[in-house]
């Protein structure tokens, strides 16, 4: 695939996250209220702290490791198989200090039901392998994968939001954009 078309496909990505953006968050921020956005970005923040160190470079190692590889079918397997491995034990790892911090620190034990939803973001992470989509240059799938399930995120959250008790289903409908993405 030529070097221009996957600069397109990953130009229109990263403008769709924009453009989805800027249409559910005001209404998000509308309906829900600055409070309840702000508990969830907090969890959510908190979350994607652990997906970080679950992460530890795994996407550059990946996209590096499968550029290298795509070539020898053997060797991609084995580089994928290995890559996923080491991302199993780091996101487990991520999972259980998250979890003894859940029960340990007092500032997230309120926030305990939404942990438990961005428990289910970090697990799911370990499938989201974009890395090894990206080293084999499949931008197209990428990209066209990405936009059709922000288009239904975008959907649900108009159809699906309509108060301000609503956030937990808001969080839900965000890691449920992961977990798709992951698939």
């Amino acid at each position: 695939m030529s070097v221009k078309r996957n600069f397109i496909y990953n130009s229109i990505l990263t403008v769709s996250g924009y453009v989805f953006t800027l249409l559910t968050y005001p209404y998000i921020s509308r309906v829900l209220g600055l409070s309840n956005v702000g508990i969830v970005n907090f969890v959510d923040g908190i979350i994607n702290y652990f997906i970080l160190f679950a992460m530890m470079g795994v996407n550059t190692l990946g996209i590096r490791e499968i550029a290298v590889a795509k070539t020898d079918r053997t060797k991609l397997s084995n580089a994928f198989s290995g890559i996923l491995l080491l991302n199993g034990i780091t996101v487990m790892v991520a999972v259980v200090v998250l979890l003894v911090s859940m029960y340990t620190v007092p500032q997230l034990i309120p926030h305990r039901n939404l942990l438990y939803i961005g428990v289910f973001k970090l697990i799911t992470t370990l499938f989201l392998i974009e890395w090894f989509y990206t080293g084999l240059e499949h931008f197209s799938y990428i990209t066209k994968r990405s936009v059709a399930i922000k288009l239904i995120y975008v959907i649900c959250v108009f159809l699906l939001i309509r108060k301000p008790s609503d956030y937990y289903l808001y969080y839900l409908l965000c890691v449920l954009t992961i977990v798709l993405n992951s698939m």
